[in-house]
């Protein structure tokens, strides 16, 4: 059995409800892992400290998450390295360099200001945590969030979510004790940059929150995932 710590904010519930479908019917996976859940009731985790050995501690509850009793670390906040705005120069997309997309891609750094603490926990979780950690972020932005035409920047998507998937691939390949995963493109629509709505809850063209369908989907995804690549600790 692996032990896994899934750590996020409220985009954690998703990622609950779905694990409770999947180990409702399927063996394989209740058999093999075993998932804890870790979530903040802030959503920018003011309430959090990452300890130097990696631990977590949450000062409203007197907790402390030892992040050493776990194979592996799932991170599902912030935002997805799909995220196509982060990207963009405000409704314009260009062609980027490939040295820029894997910056962004391979980085642990978020420079967001307004989400500065939530971006400094999941960094230094990233950096410091004992297990294999992999960031998942959040579910990619329904299409009505999406500040670029998505129909005029055709190619310049389709270059850039390439190229994402390849440096992705090529994070989850290395020898390093991070990886940065993106979502599979059946749960994505709109040339792979958007949440369909079937994966969003309540169906909500304006929600930014996965339901239960996603998360198990997810799951599924990574779960799998860490099987092909044999990233088990022995």
């Amino acid at each position: 059995m692996k032990r896994i710590l899934v750590i996020g904010n409220s985009h954690l519930a998703a990622i609950k409800l779905g694990w409770d479908q999947l180990v409702n019917s399927n063996n394989n996976y209740r058999d093999t892992f075993i998932l804890d859940f870790y979530g903040s009731n802030n959503i920018h985790f003011v309430n959090w400290t990452c300890l130097p050995n990696g631990d977590i501690y949450d000062h409203q509850a007197s907790l402390v998450t030892q992040c050493s009793n776990y194979d592996h670390i799932l991170i599902v906040s912030m935002t997805s390295k799909l995220d196509v705005n982060q990207y963009a120069g405000g409704k314009t997309l260009n062609f980027l360099s490939l040295e820029v997309i894997k910056t962004i891609v391979h980085s642990y750094h978020f420079y967001h200001a307004p989400i500065q603490n939530r971006a400094k926990i999941v960094s230094q979780v990233l950096i410091a945590a004992p297990a294999k950690a992999y960031f998942l972020g959040a579910p990619c932005r329904p299409q009505s969030k999406i500040t670029i035409n998505i129909e005029q920047h055709q190619n310049q998507i389709k270059h850039l979510i390439h190229h994402i998937r390849n440096y992705s691939d090529e994070s989850l390949k290395s020898n390093s004790s991070i990886s940065f995963l993106v979502p599979p493109t059946h749960l994505l629509c709109s040339y792979g940059i958007s949440t369909p709505l079937r994966y969003l809850r309540d169906h909500n063209p304006q929600e930014i929150h996965g339901n239960s369908d996603y998360g198990r989907e997810i799951l599924i995804y990574f779960l799998d995932t860490l099987m092909l690549n044999n990233q088990f600790p022995s």
